[in-house]
């Protein structure tokens, strides 16, 4: 069961904090505010994420219509790849700033968690984007997965 309130989506949203997150990766990830890094052709710095802000997630959670007579689940890859990482960090974010439980389900591998998330599995699905291309700073190559047909609906 996806996630389609915005209220919900909304608290998810205000109670993310991008730059703690940003460790997670070593050195090789920099936190980014909206679909682009600053460094892109193409960013938009009014186009954001909101500033973490537990009070106002609180605020947009109370608005949800989803029951929370369970907890959201956040499909991932596993434990040792980046995304698994970035899915226990956010699981242990949103539990710690909101009055819900989340957890991380971790799949064998990437196409299982996207198996899992198009056949009705999961509230939330972690993505990480990064560059695999030659091209680094090409909007085209970092956002492609988010537009192309054969993208998870989110």
């Amino acid at each position: 069961a996806t996630i389609l309130d915005q209220n919900l989506r909304r608290a998810v949203a205000h109670a993310i904090d991008v730059q703690a997150l940003a460790p997670i990766g070593q050195g090789a990830a920099s936190p980014a505010f909206g679909p682009l890094t600053p460094d892109m052709s193409g960013c938009d710095p009014l186009l954001r994420q909101p500033s973490c802000d537990a009070a106002r997630a609180q605020s947009f959670l109370n608005r949800s219509t989803r029951a929370m007579n369970r907890p959201l689940e956040i499909l991932c890859p596993p434990h040792t790849t980046y995304a698994g990482m970035l899915g226990d960090a956010v699981a242990a974010q949103l539990s710690a700033r909101l009055l819900l439980k989340l957890v991380a389900v971790h799949k064998p591998t990437w196409g299982d968690a996207l198996t899992a998330w198009k056949t009705g599995k999961g509230d939330m699905l972690i993505a990480s984007w990064h560059q695999r291309h030659a091209r680094t700073g090409d909007p085209y190559t970092f956002l492609q997965v988010c537009f192309t047909r054969r993208a998870p609906a989110t």
